[in-house]
């Protein structure tokens, strides 16, 4: 099924063109996921005899699968270009124990996206995005930045700036 050449060679085909197009690449993840769960609920109804109760199979499938797509790189790190992965909760440098590089998905109050961390990482900042301050009950337009000087990522305000700056 999953390792005949055909469907191995229609996955590459797919992932190919995903790999083009950042943001629909855990579209790409999702349909795997999917196609992998199936083929198992299909396996485990021909093959009755086997007792698969002591196994919970969604989670360990979660797992094994945030296990594969965690060791992509997204990028290369801005402290020590090693690569840049997805953590769960946050895009972090591959090497934790030589760099604290880190972007976690919840900046400023909003949720920052796969395409936003690639941004980040290949352009310093984020094309501006809309942001919601609670105390103020206001909408607002922002970038998210990478300050090179105190290695962080800050927010940059259009009027303060003509455009955002691309180093590298």
């Amino acid at each position: 099924m999953f390792t005949s050449p055909v469907s191995t060679g229609n996955m590459q085909k797919h992932l190919n063109e995903e790999i083009k197009d950042h943001a629909t690449y855990h579209r790409f993840i999702q349909g795997i996921r999917k196609r992998v769960v199936h083929t198992i609920n299909e396996v485990m109804k021909v093959h009755s005899e086997w007792d698969f109760s002591s196994i919970d199979l969604s989670s360990l499938i979660k797992e094994k699968v945030h296990e594969i797509t965690s060791t992509e790189p997204i990028g290369v790190c801005l402290l020590c270009d090693r690569p840049v992965i997805d953590k769960g909760k946050l895009y972090a440098c591959k090497d934790e124990t030589k760099c604290d590089f880190k972007i976690w998905k919840t900046q400023f109050g909003r949720n920052i996206e796969l395409e936003h961390a690639h941004s980040i990482l290949e352009k310093r900042t984020t094309p501006l995005l809309e942001f919601f301050s609670k105390p103020k009950n206001k909408h607002y337009s922002a970038y998210i930045v990478w300050n090179e000087d105190k290695n962080e990522l800050n927010l940059a305000f259009p009027e303060r700036i003509k455009r955002p700056m691309n180093k590298r």
